[in-house]
């Protein structure tokens, strides 16, 4: 488990790496309609540093929107080898 907090720093570049590995057609989803409503109930909320996503409505859920993003986001991490633990 990994702490993601949901800071304009935090958030603003990974939407923006998710948002283009979309256009490039790296990522699909499976057309599930509850996965799609989520994601049209996002909309984009431009700030100084790039863009994040808000909700349309008040009532309609945006979670899948987010975790999406925090998913690729740490997916797209290349995490390097640690070197083994050693007690004497």
């Amino acid at each position: 488990m990994v702490e993601f907090p949901q800071t304009l720093e935090r958030c603003v570049p990974a939407f923006g790496a998710l948002y283009e590995a979309i256009k490039r057609s790296e990522i699909s989803h499976d057309g599930d309609p509850r996965f799609a409503q989520q994601i049209l109930n996002a909309i984009v909320r431009n700030n100084e540093r790039g863009f994040t996503l808000a909700k349309r409505k008040s009532r309609g859920k945006i979670d899948a929107a987010y975790a999406l993003m925090m998913c690729f986001d740490r997916a797209s991490v290349i995490e390097k080898p640690r070197s083994p633990l050693v007690v004497l």
